[in-house]
């Protein structure tokens, strides 16, 4: 019983030892792969056709495009709509999402009042 008993306690220690572990930059500890409820065929149909449509114009976003000295606009979808559409079209449980780069592409800048 004393060698189970320590057996446990070996392997709680060793699981806050890698919890505590640090790791480089960019480095993300390994984990399961998340597994999201499963479509029924009609669901999955319904999905398919949905993702065959056309994004209507009120979803696109425009701002001034980077270097084109305020006569470009570049088109994209803003965040909190594509999670929206995601949501209508998979069902809260049935997707995710990842960052997997972050870079700046674009800073709109206002000048200071000092008073």
């Amino acid at each position: 019983m004393e060698s189970e008993l320590a057996v446990v306690q070996q392997a709680e220690q060793q699981a806050a030892a890698d919890e505590r572990q640090v790791l480089p930059v960019g480095v993300r500890p390994s984990a399961p792969p998340v597994r999201y409820r499963d479509f029924g065929p009609e669901e999955t149909s319904a999905i398919e056709r949905c993702l065959q449509q056309y994004l209507s114009p009120d979803y696109v976003a425009f701002r001034p495009s980077p270097g084109s000295g305020g006569s470009g606009q570049v088109a994209y979808l803003e965040g909190y709509r594509a999670f929206q559409l995601a949501n209508e079209t998979f069902g809260f449980d049935g997707w995710n999402t990842e960052v997997k780069a972050n870079d700046v592409d674009f800073v709109r800048s206002c000048p200071l009042v000092v008073q």
